[in-house]
């Protein structure tokens, strides 16, 4: 087994366990909204979460072809994956109470949410710069740190529709970024 089919493996099950947890919760709150109104700030940041964690296991296999493995980018990766499950467990605490309402859950763990998104920021951009990818594209490191700046922004003003807008920008952004933008801007 390569180092990194080592990694990979242990990476996965981070990243998986993410996932789960993520979809249970969404699946949860899907089948109590007769209880209680659906919390669209905490749907649209589930949705953002759950793209971001297809999308990054995705770009975990760029690691692929790096040819020397050290401690520090397997620590790196090791944290960047980690902060993922904790952007899950911060949206839906796995041991939450069925009575517990999602709309004061939101409210509660936000700080610890947008905190960790920042941190996954940061890791992002640590394992890009580790893989000799922090500017290739060119335009990655500011399509980053503009979500950093934004996630500042959301944890420094605490209105829902702050939070709402930011949840919003941030998931059109990534799905058009996904989708779209980059096949125009690899092509040209």
């Amino acid at each position: 087994m390569s180092p990194f089919e080592h990694l990979a493996v242990f990476l996965s099950l981070i990243f998986g366990l993410a996932t789960t947890q993520l979809l249970a919760g969404i699946a949860r709150s899907l089948h109590r909204r007769n209880i209680e109104k659906l919390d669209d700030v905490q749907l649209v940041w589930s949705l953002v979460v759950l793209l971001i964690l297809v999308l990054n296991w995705w770009v975990f296999f760029s690691w692929s072809a790096h040819p020397r493995w050290s401690f520090g980018p397997y620590t790196v990766l090791v944290l960047w994956a980690i902060a993922h499950y904790l952007l899950a467990v911060t949206l839906y605490e796995p041991d939450s109470d069925p009575h517990d309402r999602h709309n004061r859950m939101w409210e509660e763990n936000r700080t610890w949410f947008l905190t960790t998104f920042a941190m996954m920021l940061l890791l992002d951009i640590a394992q890009a710069a580790l893989r000799g990818a922090l500017l290739q594209p060119v335009w990655y490191l500011p399509y980053v740190l503009h979500y950093f700046v934004l996630t500042l922004v959301a944890l420094w003003f605490e209105p829902r529709a702050v939070q709402r807008w930011v949840g919003w920008y941030v998931l059109g952004s990534l799905v058009a970024w996904s989708f779209l933008i980059r096949r125009f801007l690899d092509a040209g």
